[in-house]
């Protein structure tokens, strides 16, 4: 079973982005523990939402491991055709695309945030989509670095469970954004809806514009 296909030839570049992430998140929780665990127990008992700056943690540290986890996420679903539609594409492309969609969906948010006079709403987004981007990266980054021991079967089973975990991340995301962004905000809960969604949406529709296109080529 080939496990490592569309690798740049003369290094095995799948294998270093591995050792890298694994290093990086090994060094990130051990380093972090107090974030760690409210991060996770934010998921499952109600109460005021973390703040990062709370931590000693950088917000560019956590923006890079939010991609590089998205990238090998990426990779592995298309190289296992989660969804059959979609073409394989090399990893190195993957991290290309994710970092250009968090970076253009960072700076839509600051300008929409600035142009409105909203500040303060955007930054409460912008802390909303680090922290469940994180609980995402340290539920699926130990199931994604170890997956190509398993069979092909359960490798598309185990990514399956962790689309519906990154899709639940995003309604977390969602929802606790309207409900607490709303105190902070003077947009309706129908404008606060549509902002986030065209914000949040947006980068996947260039994203997928972005694989057809390859595809085709």
């Amino acid at each position: 079973m080939n496990i490592i296909p569309n690798i740049p030839q003369g290094i095995n570049f799948f294998y270093i982005f591995l050792l890298f992430l694994l290093g990086v998140y090994i060094y990130f929780v051990q380093r972090n523990l107090g974030l760690v665990r409210a991060v996770i127990s934010e998921f499952f008992f109600p109460r005021p939402f973390v703040k990062i700056k709370n931590y000693s943690t950088s917000g560019i540290v956590i923006s890079l491991l939010i991609v590089c986890n998205l990238s090998l996420f990426l990779y592995e679903v298309l190289h296992y055709k989660v969804f059959p539609f979609l073409p394989q594409i090399d990893l190195l492309l993957c991290f290309f695309i994710i970092a250009a969609c968090y970076l253009f969906a960072r700076a839509v948010l600051s300008w929409v945030s600035l142009l409105f006079g909203e500040e303060q709403f955007g930054s409460i987004v912008l802390q909303f989509i680090q922290v469940c981007g994180l609980f995402f990266l340290l539920l699926s980054t130990p199931v994604m670095l170890f997956i190509q021991c398993f069979s092909d079967n359960i490798a598309v089973w185990a990514l399956k469970v962790l689309v519906a975990a990154g899709f639940l991340s995003w309604l977390v995301c969602l929802l606790r954004c309207i409900i607490t962004g709303r105190t902070f905000t003077k947009f309706s809960i129908l404008h606060i809806f549509s902002y986030l969604c065209t914000f949040q949406i947006l980068p996947f529709l260039i994203f997928f514009k972005i694989i057809t296109l390859y595809a085709a080529n």
